[in-house]
């Protein structure tokens, strides 16, 4: 009798050991996190856009513990699709990076009240009360470039290779020219949009045929089109540049490129993140620009030495004119008409 009663007692034991267990388990496993990633067809090169918004993650996986799903879309039909099965797997933050995905984010957002998304470089007309806009203010690092690009010119013609012609590229190169005319206005700017993020070989050809016809600094924006303006550099003499874009793509072509302009969008991705998993996430527009540390220009590892101490001291300067806010940097071409930038 004692002995069944010993018996009894120890598979009690054991039962409340188990389903404590278990409950543990069953805490833990709601606890645990989830955030995914959709790329537009440019995905993962290992030199842009995608890849730094990708590091936020990595970031959010390192410090918070938060499990990352990346999901490369191969067709625009993709987009939403990979969107809505992300929304069904009650990820805490689905972000969709690029304005590209707009609009299937923005569908699937206000289909999911229950869900939270980011959208990297766009605002819809109509924000959805789940979904947080990251933009950027590129013209301002875009400003830094040209100014840079026109006082280290040595033929007076500078080169923009532009992705797709949408706005937010035109401000790319708005800023560029903005920047090249402040620093002198006999520079000529020269330029051309491959109609795609994709095709580095036509990138490559544009700016062949700028640096061929003069141009001696090419600034791509242009996402993995653009790696083709660097392959196009890596020939020529010293002298010629590429300027590299969102991020420090100096190690590309060491000593050819000039500078690359930063685009911090690992800091809007982890920030999205942190956010959803806290509890602290708020819909709306984030915008990110010098004074946020949003934008900038690469440490230029390789060509700093190569340009003279008064020109990068007056770039510092107005660096330091726009985190103060003593002047805006024209979005468009139509702005650029009248635009003077104070004397520093």
């Amino acid at each position: 009798m004692k002995s069944r009663l010993t018996v009894a007692l120890a598979v009690a034991l054991v039962l409340v050991v188990f389903l404590g267990l278990g409950a543990n388990i069953a805490s833990a496993a709601k606890a645990s996190h989830k955030a995914a990633m959709v790329t537009d067809l440019t995905g993962l090169s290992g030199h842009g856009f995608n890849d730094i918004a990708w590091e936020g993650f990595k970031q959010a996986k390192e410090r918070l513990g938060v499990e990352i799903t990346l999901v490369e879309s191969r067709e625009q039909s993709d987009y939403e699709l990979n969107i809505r099965k992300l929304a069904s797997q009650n990820y805490d933050m689905t972000v969709g990076v690029g304005f590209l995905l707009t609009d299937a984010i923005v569908k699937v957002a206000e289909e999911s009240p229950r869900s939270n998304f980011a959208l990297i470089d766009a605002v819809p007309d109509d924000v959805p009360s789940n979904l947080r806009c990251y933009v950027f203010r590129e013209e301002e690092g875009s400003f830094l470039a040209g100014y840079l690009a026109a006082k280290v010119s040595k033929t007076g013609k500078i080169g923009f290779v532009g992705g797709m012609d949408f706005p937010l590229i035109r401000k790319f190169e708005a800023g560029f020219r903005a920047g090249a005319q402040t620093a002198n206005s006999k520079v000529r700017v020269v330029a051309g949009y491959v109609g795609s993020f994709t095709d580095p070989v036509k990138g490559k050809q544009i700016a062949d045929m700028m640096f061929n016809q003069g141009a001696d600094i090419v600034y791509h924006a242009a996402g993995e089109s653009g790696l083709g303006a660097i392959d196009a550099v890596k020939t020529r003499p010293e002298g010629f540049y590429v300027i590299g874009v969102d991020m420090d793509q100096d190690e590309l072509a060491p000593g050819k490129v000039l500078t690359s302009v930063l685009k911090k969008v690992d800091a809007a991705t982890f920030s999205a993140i942190r956010d959803a998993v806290s509890g602290t996430f708020e819909a709306g527009v984030v915008t990110l620009g010098i004074k946020e540390g949003g934008v900038g220009l690469s440490p230029m590892k390789y060509t700093k030495s190569k340009v003279p101490a008064q020109v990068l001291d007056e770039v510092r300067k107005y660096e330091e004119a726009l985190r103060a806010g003593k002047f805006l940097v024209p979005e468009t071409l139509e702005d650029l008409k009248g635009f003077a930038a104070p004397a520093i």
